[in-house]
C-alpha cells in the first residue's frame, strides 16, 4: 500500500530518484482532421472534423475523466507553510501506455475547482495534464523490499489516450455483463412458465383420472 504521506514528502524536498528506465511513448501522430463532403446546389463544400482531442491540443492541456473511487484528495503543505490541494490518482488496471500495462500506478494532480465541484456533484472528476510536461508515474515504496518503488515518466496525451480507451473498454465489458444477464433472466424466466404450464397440464390431468374413477 502507497503512503502518501511519504510520497507527498518526496515531492516537496524534490528528491525523486532518476528512473532507471522511461516508458518512450515517442511523439502523438498529428491529427489530420477527415474532411465530410456535402452537395448543395451543385456546390462541393468539403468540413473538418472537429474532435475533442483537437480542442485539448489547442489548450495545451490533455483531459480525461476518471471514476472518483480513483481521486484520493489530500493537502500538501509546503516548506514555507503554504497549502495547496492536490490528488493522488490510481490509474485503474488494464490501462496501457504503448502496450505497457500501467495499472496499479500513481499520478498527482493538483485539485482544482472544477474537480471539487464534479466530485461533490457525485460526477467523475476530470483530470488534466499539461500537454508538454511528461507526467511521473509510480509504484510502491522506497526502502521496501516487497514493493519496490518504481518511477516512470510518460507523454500526458498517451496517458490519457490509454486511460479512455481502458475506459471504454470497461464500458463495454460491463455492457455485454448486462445484456448477458438480461437474456439469461428471460431465458430462466421461460423456463419457470413452462414448468409451470408442465404442472398445470399434470394436475389437470390427474384431476380427470379422479373423476373417472369416483364414476
Amino acid at each position: 500500500m502507497r503512503a502518501y504521506g511519504e510520497t507527498a514528502e518526496l515531492i516537496a524536498a524534490g528528491v525523486w530518484a532518476e528512473a532507471n528506465s522511461r516508458i518512450d511513448v515517442g511523439s502523438c501522430d498529428t491529427i489530420k482532421p477527415s474532411l465530410a463532403t456535402s452537395a448543395q446546389k451543385g456546390k462541393v463544400t468539403t468540413m473538418p472534423e472537429k474532435t475533442a482531442q483537437q480542442d485539448d491540443r489547442r489548450s495545451g492541456f490533455a483531459h480525461v475523466k476518471i471514476p472518483a473511487a480513483f481521486v484520493h484528495p489530500y493537502t500538501y503543505t509546503a516548506k514555507d507553510g503554504r497549502e495547496f490541494e492536490k490528488a493522488y490518482v490510481d490509474i485503474p488496471k488494464g490501462t496501457k501506455v504503448n502496450g505497457i500495462d500501467i495499472g496499479g500506478y500513481s499520478c498527482d494532480v493538483f485539485m482544482n475547482d472544477r474537480m471539487k465541484q464534479q466530485m461533490l456533484s457525485g460526477e467523475q472528476p476530470t483530470l488534466s495534464f499539461k500537454g508538454d510536461v511528461p507526467v511521473a508515474i509510480w509504484t510502491g515504496r522506497m526502502g521496501d523490499p516487497e514493493h519496490p518503488y518504481q518511477r516512470f515518466e510518460v507523454n500526458p496525451w498517451a496517458l490519457v489516450k490509454g486511460m479512455k480507451a481502458n475506459n471504454e473498454e470497461f464500458k463495454a465489458t460491463k455492457a455485454a455483463e448486462r445484456a448477458a444477464e438480461q437474456e439469461q433472466g428471460v431465458s430462466l424466466k421461460g423456463e419457470a412458465e413452462a414448468s409451470r404450464e408442465a404442472a398445470d397440464a399434470l394436475s389437470g390431468h390427474e384431476a380427470k383420472d379422479g373423476l373417472a374413477q369416483d364414476r
